[in-house]
């Protein structure tokens, strides 16, 4: 009795668990940014079921507006463990997030870093499924969900007064470019 009971009972949790749950492995869990830069971050998925499964890598709204591209579905061999785990790169662009005091539009900017530090938390998300033809009836998605943070940092600078140095040298050549050509022109010379 108690053997059929066992055997009842794994062949109701081997109907229960899913057989599309692929793995995540990941190296960050923070990034720290500089405002208006891009960068990458690298997943691996990994299936260590016996069936081939399709995995769909995305972020959660907050971090939505940051993601500069999207791997779309990406086929997971059956049996892959996370030593062999497929690479797959989200890519994030950061927003110019501080105010820059610029004396004329553009030129001549300070930045300070008064406010306090910005970050925005949220989800990379590994949805599973089964591989296309791998059978019938209806579909399960299964997801796993990773932490992500992306602290952008503040820049502190002054004013840069080179353009303005460079303009007063341009001027300063001009003029002298003019005094020498009216000078050496013959109209300037006067015959005695």
């Amino acid at each position: 009795m108690k053997f059929r009971v066992i055997i009842c009972f794994l062949i109701m949790i081997s109907l229960v668990m899913p057989a599309s749950l692929a793995g995540v492995k990941w190296t960050r869990e923070t990034a720290y940014e500089e405002e208006g830069s891009s960068f990458c971050i690298e997943y691996g998925i990994y299936n260590p079921r016996d069936k081939d499964v399709n995995v769909d890598l995305s972020v959660t709204e907050d971090l939505q507006g940051f993601l500069d591209n999207n791997p779309g579905t990406i086929l997971v061999n059956a049996n892959t463990d996370d030593g062999n785990a497929v690479p797959v790169q989200l890519c994030f662009k950061t927003p110019k997030i501080y105010e820059e005091d610029c004396l004329i539009s553009g030129i001549l900017c300070e930045q300070s870093c008064d406010l306090d530090e910005v970050s925005y938390e949220g989800n990379v998300i590994a949805t599973s499924s089964g591989a296309a033809g791998a059978g019938s009836g209806s579909g399960v998605s299964i997801a796993e969900a990773v932490p992500l943070q992306i602290r952008i940092k503040c820049n502190e600078h002054g004013r840069d007064y080179m353009p303005v140095y460079i303009a007063v040298l341009i001027i300063i050549l001009i003029i002298i470019a003019i005094v020498y050509y009216k000078k050496m022109s013959p109209e300037s010379q006067v015959i005695s």
